[in-house]
């Protein structure tokens, strides 16, 4: 069986060479891997996965400069993981999310690398690292701004800036950070602000030479001019920018700069010029797209290959007969595409026939509705309702309870004390003793007694109890309680948007990112993977106006990101005000 799959991955690769040629990198770099991987390959023979941890990120290091970020990502990962199984230091960990986090960023994976930036910002804080907590925050800030998270975005550069030049970093790392400050400014609409950023980035990388980096600069200022509605500079610096770009073979920039172009001769009326640009942005972005489909496959050529110097060489007569199956094998596979095709066309029209049939069918119709109907009653039990039950059990019944014991005790005065009104009155006093706990049960629910992560986790038990849901909840530095009502308010909203989504987003999962940051603005992000809508017909429902006046009432703000087959994601950002601690 193992020789079969051996020679099922020798033809799959012959196959791949075929199709798309021989993708390789550098010489010098390609005997720089080897070296690498036999580095590699020694260290976990010897049980030293410390070491191969350690070589690996080197590994993930030159396919990231190399801009191979599958293999690079396939690196780090690997890294990660037999760190997790075998140990490692804080210190390598820290490297290794981080690294992870930048290079799903560098694939437009943004809310990916936010997720491992923050697990590398936790660990780097409880290690007072705070050379690696200014760069992950530079990450951090980068990924918020491109996702429109503005405000988090500012903080977390403002802070990287503060670290970086604390600890005297080098003057291209501060210009880069300057760099990415003032896109975020931009962003905002602060313009003056950007602009004066951008700048100070500017005259860094002159002085250091930075050509790739000046290129960035040049159409980063030449945009904001675009923006403040300044042309004639605007069009200066862009047009420097694309004669350099292009002199020096920067696509990726370079379709930036024509995608800013086209947007300036159309606002200028130069529609001809403006025309022309969206072509050069059409027919590069196109050839980026389609490079990027063969590199992926020239990676894992590259990936195969490195794989292969690990194992040992006992089965090399299989590579004579691997020929004679490679048009087999094309064959073969063409009919299974074709028949994969054809199988899934014929099931969609069954499922589309079929779909009104089976929804009307009313024993499944109950069967859902009851699900729904017990998921939302669980939800609707709020926190106010308990205590207004609280204190009618003991402001009315126990005021009532306590009236009749004082007649009780009235009779007993009296010469004649009927045994039955002793019996009475001891259960009297029972009957306010239990009163008096129930209220003090119903007052206490897990909100008010453990606060809002715990009831987050409860809502989570709740809604997976049900097989309607995936939930998966991640909290980051919230060992300490938020206020009463901020918690009350964060939790309705929770409760709100859930259950929007249980009625009408047909989601299968749902994630909730609560994130505290040092400057006393917490972030919380809600994510489904539903069907998502088109915010331009977005009509704001009773649920989410009262999830905005929650929101408003702590003078915070609200981000909804969507769009059709795409699920949602909305984001508050809260300031704490320095009222952080819980009461009890």
């Amino acid at each position: 069986m193992i020789l079969r799959m051996r020679k099922f991955f020798l033809i799959t690769f012959y196959l791949c060479h075929f199709l798309l040629g021989n993708g390789s990198i550098s010489f010098a770099q390609e005997t720089k891997l080897d070296t690498l991987l036999i580095e590699k390959r020694a260290a976990i023979k010897d049980s030293r996965y410390q070491k191969a941890s350690e070589v690996l990120i080197k590994i993930g290091d030159i396919y990231e400069r190399e801009e191979k970020f599958i293999l690079a990502q396939a690196s780090y990962l690997e890294s990660l993981t037999l760190q997790e199984i075998y140990g490692g230091t804080d210190a390598l960990r820290v490297k290794t999310l981080w690294y992870i986090g930048i290079i799903l960023s560098s694939q437009e994976f943004h809310r990916n690398g936010i997720e491992y930036n923050l697990k590398a910002l936790s660990l780097a804080e409880q290690l007072s690292d705070s050379g690696s907590i200014g760069k992950i925050k530079n990450s951090l800030g980068v990924d918020y701004n491109a996702l429109n998270i503005t405000d988090t975005a500012i903080v977390m550069l403002e802070e990287a800036l503060k670290i970086k030049e604390q600890l005297d970093f080098s003057e291209g790392s501060i210009a880069n950070t300057l760099h990415n400050l003032g896109w975020a400014y931009e962003k905002k609409g602060e313009f003056t602000k950007s602009l004066d950023l951008l700048r100070k980035a500017e005259s860094i990388r002159e002085h250091l030479e930075d050509t790739s980096g000046l290129v960035d600069s040049y159409n980063a200022i030449g945009y904001t001019f675009l923006r403040q509605g300044t042309y004639d500079s605007a069009e200066l610096l862009l047009l420097n920018a694309k004669e350099l770009a292009e002199d020096k073979k920067m696509d990726r920039l370079a379709n930036y700069i024509y995608s800013n172009l086209d947007e300036l001769y159309f606002k200028m009326g130069n529609r001809l010029r403006a025309y022309q640009f969206l072509k050069m942005h059409d027919t590069l972005r196109e050839r980026i797209r389609d490079e990027r489909i063969v590199t992926a496959g020239q990676e894992s050529l590259t990936k195969h290959e490195s794989d292969k110097k690990d194992r040992t060489i006992d089965h090399q007569d299989d590579l004579i007969s691997t020929y004679s199956y490679v048009i087999i094998i094309l064959v073969l596979f063409a009919l299974l595409i074709a028949l994969y095709f054809y199988q899934r066309q014929k099931l969609l029209r069954q499922e589309q026939t079929n779909e009104k049939v089976l929804f009307d069918q009313q024993v499944d119709r109950l069967m859902r509705e009851g699900e729904m109907n017990t998921i939302n009653a669980m939800m609707s039990g709020k926190e106010k309702e308990r205590v207004r039950i609280a204190e009618d059990l003991h402001d009315r019944l126990g005021s009532m309870l306590a009236g009749l014991k004082l007649h009780f005790n009235a009779a007993r005065s009296k010469s004649e004390i009927p045994k039955s009104l002793e019996i009475a009155d001891t259960l009297l006093n029972q009957t306010i003793d239990e009163t008096r706990k129930i209220a003090h049960n119903l007052a206490s629910g897990v909100l008010s007694k453990f606060g809002l992560v715990a009831a987050l986790e409860d809502l989570k038990n709740t809604i997976q109890a049900s097989n309607q849901l995936g939930f998966e909840i991640d909290t980051f530095n919230l060992k300490d309680r938020l206020s009463a009502d901020l918690e009350v308010d964060l939790y309705r909203i929770v409760q709100e948007l859930v259950s929007n989504t249980l009625k009408h987003a047909e989601a299968q999962n749902v994630t909730i990112q609560l994130t505290r940051h040092e400057d006393q603005l917490l972030t919380l992000m809600i994510e489904d993977d539903g069907r998502g809508f088109d915010l331009s017909d977005r009509s704001d429902g009773l649920g989410l106006r009262n999830v905005q006046n929650r929101i408003k009432k702590h003078k915070g703000e609200v981000n909804i990101d969507s769009n059709p087959g795409r699920g949602t994601t909305i984001t508050f950002e809260v300031p704490i005000n320095g009222s952080e601690d819980g009461e009890d």
